[in-house]
């Protein structure tokens, strides 16, 4: 506990993570840390942990560098959907223009019904209007998906 007193004194952002069960001792006693798999940690804890301090550094670290291929779309878009509000029109865009590059994007989970239609409306003046068009027909054909082909069997 040592450590986390001189980070504290020090004003350095530290992240409470418990992996074996214990609990913080002393004057950190208040702080509850987060139960992690030491073998998988999760991003959550940690990436809220540093958007206290630094929010803008959290959203263009998702936007350049986004969880691995492995990890499905819509975990990126609801790992930085938290930290939007505080995101420059920049980031913004940013956002829109890596989500109009990938075209997975549109079948994750409320992407294209509910998270990236109001980014679009709050910069669709700002944004390349090619950039625009695509994203706009994306979210229409995955909001709107055509009726199924029905096979009727003689």
């Amino acid at each position: 506990m040592q450590e986390s007193g001189i980070a504290a004194f020090r004003n350095i952002t530290f992240i409470p993570l418990a992996i074996e069960g214990s609990i913080p001792q002393g004057f950190f006693n208040h702080i509850q840390s987060t139960r992690i798999d030491p073998e998988k940690p999760p991003l959550e804890p940690l990436l809220a942990g540093i958007a206290k301090r630094d929010t803008p550094f959290v959203i263009d670290t998702l936007i350049a560098q986004p969880p691995a291929a492995t990890e499905p779309p819509r975990q990126t878009f609801e790992l930085i959907w938290p930290y939007l509000n505080k995101a420059t029109n920049e980031q913004l865009r940013d956002v829109l223009n890596a989500s109009a590059n990938n075209d997975q994007i549109y079948a994750a989970s409320k992407c294209a019904t509910h998270h990236l239609p109001p980014l679009i409306k709050s910069q669709e003046h700002f944004l390349d209007p090619n950039v625009r068009k695509k994203l706009e027909e994306d979210v229409a054909r995955n909001t709107n998906p055509p009726p199924p082909v029905v096979v009727r069997r003689w």
